[in-house]
């Protein structure tokens, strides 16, 4: 068990390391290539779609990772019962998110940005639901090569 955690905790810290690494030189590249105000469109358009990204949870995640530890046998059906439940909160979320959107008048530029990133939070929020569940085995290993 101590073995375990050691080793899991070591993956997740190596993964952040290297994300933050990554992010650093994939941002520093970006504005280089893309330029300031375009890099300011597409952080303001990851900035507004994360605004969102709460209504895609709603605290989920927790009660995936806490049921499945519970009861190994039974992280299938909680998987299934909570996926189901995300389609329904993700389909809301980009819905309200599309709203917003066009209520804010937005230049078509950053709409449209906005509404891929949007997308990727959809996305996103699946993946979460499927860490959670290897999570819940104690196993970080997939999740920290996904993080970095």
């Amino acid at each position: 068990m101590s073995s375990n955690i050691a080793k899991n905790t070591i993956y997740l810290t190596a993964a952040s390391v290297a994300q933050k690494i990554f992010s650093f030189i994939y941002f520093t590249l970006l504005a280089r290539f893309i330029g300031v105000e375009n890099t300011g469109l597409y952080i303001t358009a990851l900035s507004f779609s994360s605004l969102f990204s709460v209504l895609t949870d709603l605290g989920l995640n927790p009660v995936l990772i806490r049921e499945g530890a519970k009861d190994n046998q039974n992280i299938a059906k909680v998987l299934g019962n909570i996926l189901t439940v995300k389609l329904f909160l993700v389909v809301a979320a980009y819905g309200v998110l599309n709203l917003v959107v066009y209520l804010m008048g937005y230049g078509a530029d950053l709409k449209e940005l906005i509404l891929i990133s949007g997308l990727i939070m959809v996305l996103d929020s699946f993946s979460l639901s499927f860490y959670g569940a290897l999570r819940s085995l104690q196993n970080l290993c997939f999740e920290s090569v996904g993080v970095a």
